[in-house]
């Protein structure tokens, strides 16, 4: 019987049937225009499409390369031939195929828009249909790491013969391909911008064909779940998209090719498997063999071709066949030999690579670069006229400024607060200063609604200024614009309702009394606004309007009393709720008579406890602050708005308290100045903490503190607290700031103007003092605002000019330095000074506006002013504005504003100002035309134009901005590029916060910056070759775990479609249909009827009553026959899976669609005819639509129609004319709306006459059409609801009979699980080293080896030897001990005695030439070269590829190439426990041939060079064979990674160290260049690293570089071993994680077998740590370490390298604790220390004379003291003893008696003493300072302080300075070298290394500056400097 598999594509099917092999011929395969698409598909290189490549074509290639496959496969490997072919497919074809399957056949069809698949096997008397998903879900994909597991098929269902009649195949088609055409409600959806839309980027969900239809086939009682077997996948799936509508996938027809081929050859024989992957190998093979364009294919898919072909044929393992073995080895070779071709033609092409010979180069030739195609273009523009220049034309749009006008439209001010903030601002701050008052008398009158629109603008403007104004000065003008915008709201509000005229403002009259106000108008504003305030608060006669507390001077109770409609409400309250509590009382009293026998609970005879009082008790609440109204204005308060802030960083930080409050006494700082930091000096402490110190004292302690100068002026903190104190208002009394009263005061301004001068001429000459220029500013303007009098105004306005003088003069200083800057960071700070000097110069012109008349009075100002605008515009930083300079620019915008209009009046006078600053920011400018103001809304514009160069017509325009001081030419900034280029985030992303500066030009210079070398140039060959790209990192492949998906739709819709068809093949009971079907249709409002158009399955996966309901009504009365039960069994289970599924409206209707489809009652009741019915216009007539209708139709009406009265006017005749034609119509109307309602029922009733309607057109022709289709709609809609009645009457028929729900007669069907298997991928994986390691075992006979002929025989003679070169070593020596230094001299001296010594041996011998002959040394390396070569030869044999796969997977590449590097890293540790013991031993002898070839090699190498004495110290190493070290597998490794041979000696030493004899610690010491850090210490690190071990390598810090490459050099190579260096200081962040990971890198060094590199300081850092943190209360962090510390003592294992330097006691590491506290003897240890050292330096230079070989003097320069070293001990014990009868001279001694100061003498020398005179000494200097003093004077003289370091230390070379870490000495590492982190433990050393430092070394100019600085705060500076 013949068999076939059928595969449906795409309205293609592929057959493939079994038949005789003899009679089938294979042609070749076409040629494949689609070979990158299959290479993408079916092999998945690495590099893949971006985007969907699918398309019915290729995926009809990928079948034709199967077919063709299959039939060569079949004809070639297999038994049985194969039979493919193509047909064509429509739902026919498909239903005749389904049912013409033949016993054993399988019919495969893909449903590719449901993204699944169908498979229908033919089995005796039933058909299996199995379903799968196609492509998982893209989540499901890309949160695997390697392979998605997969099972297939999914349900599957055995359906019998009685059930697979035609009438089914007819309806199972239909459903499958309109599933194949439909993807409603299967398209995944995704979240974008908070909506659900369609993601058309994943894959469909597969549920109506895995769920839905085996959900139908399992509610046929003929059906059961199908027992086959599934099979498991690994399959590999990638989602790649990037600038595509949709993502790649692989494609869906090769994997269900794969799955049917291996799930019907699977079950079809045993060996089904593995015929499956032979095909699959077979079929990759002939895709590789049969592609004609191999050689255009990339190298890394060819490599991935022949990698997949090869992971294939692991797979089989041992099943495949001979013949696929050798056809998949040919396909190997042939892409071998493209590989191959391709690294030939690279490697020749790369050996030729060009010379590096740079004096070849011709850099002029070869940059001059010849255009020869662009001759003729060149030419061209060449001879082009002059270009004309274009013309820019600028316009500016600037917001309309607000005036009084717009405060009532909050739409403008917001607007306007957007737009422009700042101008905006300023104009509403203007208007509520000066202008409200007579805003507000003229809209007193006003209605309601203005209260409202001013209430909601001081809204806006309040959140705008909260986000806009961020200083005080600024947000004390909000506060105050705020309340007197409020003050008018008030008064407005009281004109409404004058009552409110008697409660409280709600407003503290001191509330605004923390502010800081500046000018006269805003003060003046200030007072109005008191004085209102204390005017409501006495008239107020009640409490607040927001009281709880209700009585009859509440404001609510009155102002009910006043309104007749509130009476009235409450008067409709109280009656509405009287008749609710009658009606309740009378309920009661029936109720009571009703049960008159019983006693109701809890209820009284009255009713009392029914009709209970009212108990809630009313407050007003505040939603936006969500609390009681009463509680709002408790805790408002402005103090925080109004106060500066003092930076934490800042010195002054502790002193805040005296930025903003005025209550604290002047003792508080005294008792602070524990907390001053050491950068503030007392005296300033003091000063700044009382400045403030008293409210009515602040203005003379200002004073006081300019005239005394303690504070720094020039700090910005200074400043600020001046500027809070002189500006703070304070308590007002009467009509005047009792805080400012002094102001008044003439007397007091001109003190405060002459010390503000001094100041002045101060600091004029130093632009540092920016901050004091400020002060003096506030100070002044503060008081031209308050002051009366004449010449103290005359003067302050003098101070101001001669302070914008001095500013002025520091910008241009700036400038001109700014020009000299070369970098950019640099010129960005200065670019920022210059802003700042800007902004005071001209914070200079910021007075009250009566006052500008006398500052700006003259053209000098004006272009003073000008001039630092622009300054400001362009140098304003882009970034971060510094505190200081964001306070400045601030107050500069203010200035702007109230400045613009004088400095155009000025402007408009005389031009002469303005040309001039702009002649002076551009020197290219000429005055042109008169300047101009633009008009509104751009009068802050000035324009004129001017000619930019002569004999050039070209006209520029240019712009200057009053506001902001923008200067534009064209419309361009002539100093910055445009806000709209720095601001843009590309040039952010670049130049971050860069300015880039422009500057305007005449005719433009080109540069060039660069050359361009020609391609074909010796210049970019060499180029070219000097930068080769270096070669790509290897792949790296990494594997894991997939895990199945499970999709679909609920188990409930699944079981509810099963029970539904189960239901239509078997009715088994009732059905609950709807009662209510009417009312369900008229909700729905439309249903639509269309029988003649054929009903697909769309319209039930989108169920709607609308298209749904009359089109399967019709299809039930019209379909009969065996499709009926069928086809309603498919069509409701659709609609039941998907209503239950989506909840939808439909889901009870269910039953009644099964009543619809099975009653045959239906049948003979008839629809109404096909068309639309919108039951929402009703089932009759609407009076109200026909009248709507016809007033469209009304006739205009007649203008004489009734005459006009003479009595009447025009306006009364209008109004009675309108209304009787307006009743007219309406009577009218009504006749004709009666008449065609008299009509109904009828589809289109009688327009009635025209005669006797006036105003009603009704002859329109389109009246009538709509009034018939409304007619006809309502028609229809009642014969609808006839049919639904008789449809209901059925129904409710057999609902009477049949009142049971749908039957539940199937069970849930679930699709088993497979048991969980684990995948051994080892055998997938290419072989490794590893695994031939256990393939076959070496012959250990063949690997051994001679030991080499001992090389002591061929050097057991020695001759004599006489040193001929001691002659010139005599010289040598001659020439040191006749040195002109001393210590040139003593090394002298030390040479000539080793030279003698060495000389006093005699002779030396080494070996006899003719026994150490080259022809000895080259026969023995030819020797130990052979034996070499032969053992590594009988390896490779054994490592050789044996069998035909083995041979094909070494032609892939895909075999282990062992290399002796690759052989011998298998004797590490991590390896060598895994390796058997012959290999061991085969690979140790390897190794040990090595290590002697080595040595041998090694020997011929010396004999070349003529290194004898090398070559006798390498052949004296004669017994390395017998050692230990000759058998260590690793120590073997060292020796040939490093290339030496370890000696007898060495290999002793470290059997020792590693297992010491005294089972204790050791000692051992060897002499230098014995090996030991460069041989030992590896050694022993690579035996002891155990794995259970932490083995530590201890160095100093000057070796740790060196230690840890070598330790890299000898253990990182063939041993494989990790070196870590891991530094631990106290600067370490002990934070529990940090520790923690420590921990884990410990343990992974000890897991790895990893040495740890330390130094000494890191393991007592590492022990004090965690002392430090127990003892600051960190425990948890303390017990960590202190738990890691106790580990590592018990697993560690130290080697310590250089013992003798890491073990000395002076090898200490100190952690200083608790707080930072002076000296004992502070500050007289320092003066002493100097004290002496000046004696020192004082008999230096005689003692130089007494000992000029002992004592070295050094003078380095005229000035400065000289630099003096100890050379012997008789020269140091001299100077001592100078020094100290010097010091026992001095006034410390002179007063004490003799026999005291003998005892002094010799207690300072130290020498012997007699206790009875120590114990006078004692007594005599005990408590006294003199007594501390002595103690230092012994410790620094007789105990050899000053001796150790003069003699033991020298400058620069072991001490020295580091300003980058401390100002004291630090130790050197090296001459200039400080170290990074060590300090001199001893701090007398300490201070006298410092003292000596500076002295040599001399003072820096900004050392010298600070040191004047603090001198001249001293409270007598002279006497401390004298």
């Amino acid at each position: 019987m013949e068999r076939k598999i059928s595969f449906i594509v795409d309205k293609r099917a592929l057959l493939l049937g079994h038949q005789n092999k003899a009679a089938m011929t294979v042609p070749p395969p076409p040629p494949d225009p689609n070979l990158e698409y299959i290479i993408n598909h079916l092999f998945l290189p690495p590099k893949l499409p971006h985007a969907d490549d699918w398309s019915v074509e290729r995926e009809s290639v990928i079948c034709e390369r199967v077919i063709h496959g299959a039939k060569a496969f079949a004809s070639a490997m297999s038994s049985d031939a194969t039979r493919w072919e193509s047909v064509s497919l429509d739902k026919k074809q498909l239903q005749s195929m389904i049912s013409g399957l033949s016993e054993g056949d399988t019919l495969i069809i893909p449903v590719r828009a449901q993204n699944a698949c169908i498979i229908a096997r033919r089995l005796g008397a039933s058909t299996i249909y199995e379903s799968f998903e196609i492509d998982p879900p893209n989540e499901k994909v890309m949160e695997t790491t390697s392979r998605l597991v997969r099972t297939f098929p999914g349900p599957a269902l055995e359906v019998a013969d009685t059930v697979a009649s035609s009438a089914f195949h007819e309806v199972l088609s239909v459903f499958l391909t309109d599933m194949d055409a439909i993807d409603v409600r299967s398209i995944a959806i995704t979240k974008k911008v908070g909506a659900k839309v369609t993601e058309v980027r994943d894959t469909t969900n597969p549920h109506l064909i895995i769920q839905l239809l085996p959900s139908i086939l399992h509610g046929f009682p003929e059906s059961k779940p199908a027992d086959i077997e599934r099979i498991e996948k690994r399959v590999r799936n990638e989602i790649i998209w990037e600038a595509a509508d949709a993502p790649w996938r692989r494609s869906p027809l090769w994997l269900v090719i794969r799955v049917a081929l291996q799930s019907t050859l699977r079950r079809s024989s045993t060996g089904g498997q593995t015929e499956f992957k032979a095909f699959i190998i077979f079929l990759l093979v002939d895709v590789v063999l049969s592609c004609d364009d191999i050689h255009s294919l990339s190298t890394d898919v060819l490599v991935c071709m022949q990698n997949k072909i090869i992971r294939r044929l692991r797979k089989l393992s041992d099943a495949a066949s001979g013949s696929l073995i050798e056809k998949a080895t040919e396909a190997m070779k042939h892409v071998k030999e493209v590989l191959e071709a391709r690294r030939k033609h690279i490697k020749s092409h790369q050996t030729i690579s060009l010379p590096w010979s740079p004096e070849s180069i011709d850099v002029t030739k070869d940059t001059k670069i010849s255009l020869l195609s662009s001759k003729q273009y060149l030419s061209l523009r060449l001879q082009r006229p002059a270009p004309s220049f274009a013309k820019f034309m600028f316009t500016p749009s600037e917001t309309c400024r607000l005036n009084e006008d717009d405060i009532l439209v909050p739409a403008t001010v917001r607007a306007a607060l957007s737009q422009d903030p700042f101008v905006a601002l300023a104009d509403l701050e203007e208007f509520a200063v000066n202008r409200l008052d007579a805003w507000v008398e003229l809209h007193r009158s006003d209605p309601p609604s203005t209260c409202v629109a001013l209430g909601e603008t001081v809204i806006i403007y309040a959140q705008s200024a909260q986000k806009q104004y961020h200083n005080p000065e600024d947000r004390s003008l909000m506060l105050l614009a705020i309340f007197l915008l409020w003050s008018a709201l008030d008064r407005l509000t009281i004109s409404q309702h004058p009552s409110l005229a008697d409660y409280s403002p709600e407003i503290r009259e001191d509330i605004l009394d923390p502010i800081l106000l500046r000018k006269h108008d805003a003060i003046e504003g200030l007072f109005r606004l008191r004085q209102y305030l204390s005017a409501r608060h006495t008239h107020a006669r009640y409490g607040s309007v927001f009281s709880d507390e209700l009585s009859s001077s509440s404001f609510s109770i009155r102002h009910f009393a006043a309104s007749a409609s509130l009476r009235a409400l409450k008067q409709d309250i109280e009656s509405k709720a009287q008749a609710q509590r009658d009606a309740k009382r009378q309920e009661f009293e029936r109720l009571k008579s009703h049960y008159s026998s019983q006693k109701i609970a809890h209820a009284c005879s009255d009713g009392s406890s029914i009709l209970v009082n009212n108990g809630l008790h009313y407050s007003l609440f505040d939603t936006a602050l969500n609390r009681w109204v009463r509680e709002s204005f408790q805790d408002c308060a402005v103090e925080k708005l109004c106060y500066y802030s003092i930076p934490s960083s800042s010195p002054y930080y502790a002193l805040q308290y005296a930025m903003q409050e005025t209550t604290h006494s002047t003792n508080r700082p005294i008792a602070d100045q524990a907390d001053v930091l050491p950068e503030l000096s007392i005296h300033e402490h003091l000063a700044f903490g009382t400045v403030r110190s008293g409210p009515v004292l602040q203005w003379l302690n200002i004073l006081r503190e300019i005239r005394a100068r303690t504070l720094s002026f020039d700090r910005f903190e200074v400043h600020l607290l001046c500027t809070q104190g002189s500006l703070q208002t304070g308590s007002i009394k009467g009509n005047k700031f009792e805080w400012h009263e002094v102001l008044d005061n003439a007397d007091f301004g001109r003190a405060l103007l002459s010390e503000l001068e001094g100041l002045i001429s101060s600091v004029e000459s130093n632009w540092r003092h920016i901050n004091t220029l400020q002060t003096v500013i506030v100070l002044a303007s503060r008081l031209l605002a308050c002051s009366l009098q004449a010449d103290v105004v005359d003067r302050a306005c003098s101070t101001l000019r001669t302070a914008s003088k001095v500013a002025f003069s520091w910008v241009n200083t700036l400038i001109e330095d700014l020009e000299g800057t070369i970098d950019e960071a640099t010129s960005e700070v200065m670019r920022q000074r210059v802003c700042m000097a800007a902004v005071t110069c001209r914070f200079a012109y910021d007075v009250d506006r009566r006052y500008f008349d006398r500052l700006i009075s003259d053209d000098d100002s004006v272009r003073v002013l000008v001039q630092c605008a622009v300054l400001v515009q362009d140098c304003t930083p882009l970034g971060n504005v510094p505190a200081d300079l964001s306070l400045f620019l601030a107050r500069d915008r203010r200035l702007s504003w109230n400045l613009a209009p004088a400095l155009w009046e000025r402007i408009k006078t005389s031009r002469k100002g303005l040309d001039n600053s702009l002649h002076a920011i551009w020197s290219a400018y000429k005055p042109g035309l008169g300047w101009q103001q633009l008009f509104t809304p751009n009068e802050r514009w000035l324009t004129s134009t001017i000619s930019i160069m002569p004999g050039v017509p070209l006209v520029s325009t240019i712009h200057y901005n009053l506001l902001n001081g923008s200067f534009l030419i064209d419309g361009k900034p002539l100093g910055r590029l445009p806000s709209s280029i720095v601001q843009h985030p590309t040039y952010k992303r670049l130049l971050g916060q860069i300015g880039i500066g422009i500057l305007r030009a005449a005719p433009p210079i080109r540069t060039q910056s660069a050359l361009l070398a020609r391609l074909d140039s010796r210049t970019s060959g060499l180029y070219a070759a000097a930068r080769k790209p270096l070669p790509p990192h290897s792949d790296i492949i990494y594997t894991a775990s997939s895990q199945s998906r499970i999709g679909g739709k609920s188990e409930g819709a699944s079981l509810l479609a099963a029970n539904v068809s189960a239901f239509v093949r078997h009715p088994t009971g009732p059905l609950d249909t709807v009662p209510d079907l009417w009312e369900r249709l008229e909700a729905v409002k439309l249903l639509r009827n269309y029988p003649d158009e054929s009903i697909s399955y769309r319209t039930f996966l989108s169920p709607s009553l609308t298209d749904l309901f009359l089109p399967f009504y019709e299809l039930c009365r019209k379909t009969s026959g065996a499709v009926m039960p069928y086809m309603m069994a498919f069509i409701c289970s659709t609609m039941g899976y998907v209503a239950f599924s989506t909840k939808d409206e439909l889901e009870p209707l269910i039953p009644t669609f099964l009543s619809l489809a099975r009653l045959p009652d239906f049948r003979c009741i008839d629809p109404p005819s096909p068309t639309d019915f919108d039951l929402g216009h009703g089932l009759c007539p609407s009076r109200t639509s026909l009248v709507n209708l016809l007033e469209h139709y009304k006739l205009p009406f007649p203008d004489n129609q009734p005459p006009r009265r003479s009595d009447e006017n025009e306006y009364q005749y209008d109004k009675r004319h309108s209304a009787y034609w307006q009743s007219v119509t309406h009577r009218e109307i009504e006749s004709v709306v009666d008449r065609l309602m008299q009509q109904w029922p009828c589809k289109a009733p009688h327009i009635p006459g025209h005669s006797g309607f006036e105003v009603i057109d009704l002859s329109s022709s389109k009246l009538e059409n709509q009034i018939a289709q409304l007619f006809q709609g309502w028609f229809n809609n009642t014969k609808l609801r006839e049919f639904v009645a008789k449809v209901q009457a059925a129904l409710d028929r057999a609902r009477e009979s049949l009142s049971t729900p749908i039957p539940s007669t199937v069970t849930l069907y679930k699709v088993p699980s497979l048991p969980s298997s684990r995948l051994n991928s080892d055998r997938y994986l290419p072989r490794t080293l590893d695994h031939l390691m256990h393939r076959s075992s070496p012959d250990n006979a063949s690997m051994v080896s001679s030991k080499q002929p001992s090389m002591s025989s061929k050097c057991s003679g020695m001759d004599p030897v006489v040193h001929a070169d001691a002659g010139r070593l005599r010289f040598l020596v001659e020439d040191f001990k006749q040195g002109p230094e001393s210590l040139q001299r003593i090394y002298g001296e030390g040479l000539d005695k080793s030279l003698k010594s060495y000389l006093s041996g005699g002779k030396v011998s080494i070996p006899q030439k003719q026994r150490s002959s080259y022809g000895i040394l080259l026969s023995d390396y030819e020797l130990q070269r052979r034996k070499f070569a032969h053992i590594c030869l009988v390896i490779q044999q054994l490592l050789a590829p044996q069998t035909p796969f083995e041979k094909a997977e070494s032609i892939a590449g895909q075999w282990p190439n062992p290399t002796n590097a690759s052989l011998l890293r298998l004797l590490s540790k991590e390896h060598i426990e895994e390796l058997p013991l012959a290999w061991k031993r085969s690979l140790v002898a390897l190794a040990q041939e090595l290590v002697t070839l080595q040595h041998s090699r090694r020997s011929v190498i010396l004999k070349i060079a003529g290194r004898e004495d090398d070559l006798f110290k390498e052949l004296e190493n004669s017994e390395y064979q017998e050692d230990i070290s000759f058998s260590r597998p690793e120590w073997l490794l060292i020796q040939i990674d490093s290339n030496f041979t370890v000696r007898p000696v060495q290999s002793r030493v470290a059997q020792e160290m590693i297992s010491p004899r005294s089972k204790q610690n050791s000692l051992t010491q060897l002499s230098m260049g014995e090996g030991k850090s460069a041989v030992i210490v590896p050694l022993i690190s690579s035996h002891l690293a155990d794995g259970q071990r932490l083995v530590r390598v201890v160095t100093l810090k000057p070796l740790v570089n060196q230690t840890f490459n070598l330790l890299v050099r000898r253990l990182s190579g063939l041993t494989n071993r990790r070196i870590f260096y891991l530094p631990f200081s106290r600067d370490f962040n002990a934070q529990l994680t940090h520790l923690g990971q420590l921990q884990m890198l410990y343990t992974t060094c000890v897991k790895e077998r990893g040495i740890l590199l330390i130094q000494p300081e890191h393991i007592l850092s590492f022990r004090l740590t965690g002392i430090d943190l127990a003892s600051e209360d960190r425990v948890q962090a303390a017990e960590s370490l202190l738990s890691s510390h106790r580990w590592l003592t018990s697993v560690a294992r130290d080697i310590l390298d250089e013992s003798d330097e890491i073990l000395q006691v002076t090898y200490q590491l100190v952690y200083t604790s608790g707080l930072q506290a002076p000296m004992d003897s502070h500050p007289d240890r320092w003066t002493i220390i100097q004290e002496i050292i000046g004696y020192a330096i004082k008999h230096a230079a005689s003692l130089h004379h007494k000992y000029p070989n002992n004592l070295e003097v050094q003078n380095v320069g005229e000035i400065g003291p000289p630099i003096i070293r100890i050379l012997d001990s008789k020269a140091g014990v001299a100077l001592i003893d100078a020094v100290v009868s010097e010091v026992l001279k001095s006034e410390r001694f002179s007063l004490l008696p003799a026999h005291i100061w003998i005892a002094a003498s010799d207690f300072v020398r130290c020498h012997r003493i007699n206790p009875h005179a120590l114990e006078n000494l004692r007594s005599f200097l005990q408590g006294s300072r003199l007594w501390k003093h002595i103690l230092l004077y012994r410790g620094l003289l007789g105990h050899g302080l000053l001796r150790f370091v003069l003699q033991e230390r020298r400058w620069r070379v072991d001490y020295g300075l580091d300003p980058s870490r401390t100002l004291l000495a630090v130790p050197y590492r090296a001459k200039d070298l400080p170290s990074l982190r060590a300090d001199f433990g001893h701090p007398d050393v300490a201070l006298m290394l410092t003292c000596l430092s500076y002295y040599y070394g001399g003072l820096t100019e900004e050392q010298l500056d600070h040191c004047f600085e603090l001198l001249f705060k001293l409270d007598d500076p002279p006497l401390e400097y004298n």
